[in-house]
């Protein structure tokens, strides 16, 4: 009969222990998903588009964070042939275009807006 106690002092310890654990982990998951940051806001309201025969233009009106357009390039010589034309960064709260374009005599092969 006493052994029988120890067993029962013994299964409510470990059943202690664990609820222990799982109020820790409980815990510490909602500690995590609070202090976790929030998204990070982005333009909005976004166009885009061709600027002459090399280069692109993006405009955003909405949101916060910043905008700039990029323009993808191909020169007429190999190998290296590909590069990457980034305009100045804009706000939304002051809209301005962003322009980038590919150098004299090279051939504009796609273009876009970049968001942060």
């Amino acid at each position: 009969m006493h052994d029988t106690l120890r067993v029962g002092r013994s299964r409510r310890a470990r059943v202690g222990r664990l609820v222990a654990v799982l109020a820790v982990t409980v815990t510490t998951l909602a500690g995590l998903v609070v202090a976790a940051t929030p998204a990070q806001a982005t333009p909005s309201g976004c166009a885009w588009g061709t600027d002459g025969a090399r280069g692109s233009w993006a405009l955003c009106t909405q949101g916060t964070g910043a905008y700039r357009s990029f323009t993808q390039c191909r020169r007429w010589y190999w190998p290296n042939s590909w590069y990457i034309k980034n305009g100045p960064w804009q706000v939304p709260s002051n809209p301005v275009r962003s322009v980038s374009s590919c150098d004299y005599g090279d051939t504009r092969y796609s273009y876009g807006v970049e968001l942060s």
